[in-house]
């Protein structure tokens, strides 16, 4: 059990960065359907996040950060007149007088061991190098990166089991018996309404006791759903991802003017789901059909800071991803610009997109330690 210093030990130290990051997933569901078990899932994953690492001594400098610079070829210094580069970080935190670049990560797999294969891929990461090389182009480099990592929580909403009247109220933990003698729920107290839509309803959980049931799993187990790691990049490696950089550049502009858009069919369900453009390349659709429309933005992460910039000739890490998975999808995405009609996102994005704007809240309303 983690000490929170709290009367009750599942309670986190509260205090602003958790109020606003409660207030920022309310705002995040406003308007979805079926968003109850979403927003309840990040509800009790943010609680124990904030128990896990409220007292770390992190500070945020910046949260959510903009650039958008020129790509520059390394040997000669010569700046692309086709494309420029762009992004949007998670943040600028400072430890010790030393600022490091801030990298969220929302996973579904282990993360509790040292040698597990998430951490052996970050050596290779693109996405940070690019921000990390940024920082330095607008001369402020950082000491490298701080990957901060959530593990998403596997459970769905269930019955509330019946408990046994010959067990210790400790074994009695997340029962109806719990609910009433104790008037709790994993420890959490529970307001009478919720207690009432357990016993006078189907037995589930409402979203209130499901929220109640991850907080208390994610404080008992902390470090199986949050680890951070420090890592640092050498001037190799930032060195190396600007040739790659210039290199993309080249092989985008190149594509787009030859009409080399093949698509790579390896590409077709990456991701474990299909490619929202594989109607199209497999005869069934044709993208001047009614299934189809402009995109509202070429680059919805960057909102509207782009300026006067023609996004078509912006680079994001997401765009040159896409060429480099495959150069068909990013033709039918980034130079026609159009998406499907229908593009319901699944609950893992959902609940990736929520915890996102948590933490940014987060972030920037954590308070000073120490």
């Amino acid at each position: 059990m983690v000490d929170t210093g709290n009367p009750n030990p599942l309670t986190p130290p509260g205090g602003a960065a958790l109020e606003a990051s409660l207030e920022a997933i309310a705002r995040a569901v406003a308007g979805w359907r079926e968003s109850e078990v979403v927003a309840a899932k990040a509800r009790g994953v943010i609680i124990g996040y904030h128990a896990r690492w409220a007292r770390s001594g992190w500070k945020a400098v910046l949260v959510r950060p903009v650039f958008h610079l020129p790509i520059v070829n390394p040997p000669t210094g010569y700046r692309s007149k086709t494309f420029t580069q762009a992004g949007r970080c998670d943040g600028v935190v400072v430890r010790d007088r030393r600022e490091w670049l801030l990298e969220s990560k929302t996973v579904g797999e282990e993360i509790d061991r040292r040698d597990a294969p998430f951490w052996r891929r970050l050596a290779v990461d693109t996405q940070t190098d690019t921000y990390a090389q940024a920082r330095l182009q607008q001369g402020r480099p950082v000491a490298g990166i701080l990957y901060d990592v959530l593990r998403r929580p596997q459970v769905k909403p269930r019955v509330v089991p019946k408990g046994n009247p010959k067990r210790t109220d400790p074994e009695n933990v997340g029962t109806r018996l719990e609910l009433q003698r104790r008037k709790t729920y994993f420890g959490w107290p529970v307001d009478p309404r919720e207690r009432e839509g357990v016993f006078q309803g189907d037995g589930r959980e409402t979203p209130a006791l499901y929220s109640a049931r991850i907080a208390a799993d994610t404080i008992r187990r902390p470090g199986w759903y949050f680890q951070r790691r420090a890592v640092q990049r050498s001037e190799e490696q930032l060195a190396r991802h600007r040739r790659d950089l210039w290199q993309t550049a080249v092989e985008i502009r190149l594509a787009r003017r030859a009409g080399r858009h093949y698509a790579n069919s390896d590409a077709c369900m990456a991701y474990g789901r299909p490619c929202p453009y594989l109607a199209i390349c497999s005869g069934r659709d044709t993208p001047d059909s009614d299934r189809w429309e402009p995109a509202e933005s070429l680059h919805p992460e960057l909102a509207d800071e782009l300026g006067d910039a023609d996004p078509q000739s912006v680079l994001t890490h997401t765009r040159m991803q896409c060429f480099k998975l495959c150069r068909r999808r990013h033709y039918y995405r980034y130079d026609l610009g159009i998406v499907p009609v229908e593009h319901p996102l699944g609950e893992t994005l959902r609940f990736a997109r929520v915890i996102r704007q948590a933490l940014a809240a987060w972030w920037r309303n954590l308070e000073p330690t120490g």
